[in-house]
């Protein structure tokens, strides 16, 4: 993710940047082709990772914009078979407002 010098970073609750995350619509920008994404990591699962098949990956995503600016970020657990594991949904971790210079991450626990 790119450094954001005097912004303010501001950490709230998974169910917050979840509501976050959807509000923005970030998925459906994705299909509609006004966002991108891109893989920051692409890797095998962890062996902990008990309820996933084998060759699961492991992927954290960057949402970007027509300015090549990231506007969010999230994890995801990507199925041999394409399909996203878990919840079925990305799992964001970051969400970024270039209008008040703010980000926003995942509170950790």
């Amino acid at each position: 993710m790119p450094k954001h010098f005097n912004w303010k970073v501001v950490r709230i609750p998974e169910d917050e940047i979840r509501a976050m995350f959807d509000a923005g619509r970030y998925c459906d920008l994705v299909d509609s082709g006004v966002l991108t994404t891109e893989i920051v990591y692409n890797k095998h699962r962890s062996p902990s990772s008990a309820n996933l098949p084998a060759c699961t990956r492991s992927q954290r995503l960057k949402y970007v914009d027509e300015f090549g600016q990231t506007v969010a970020e999230a994890h995801q657990y990507l199925l041999p078979d394409g399909s996203i594991g878990a919840s079925g949904k990305a799992d964001p971790k970051v969400v970024i407002d270039h209008n008040i210079h703010t980000v926003y991450r995942l509170q950790r626990s």
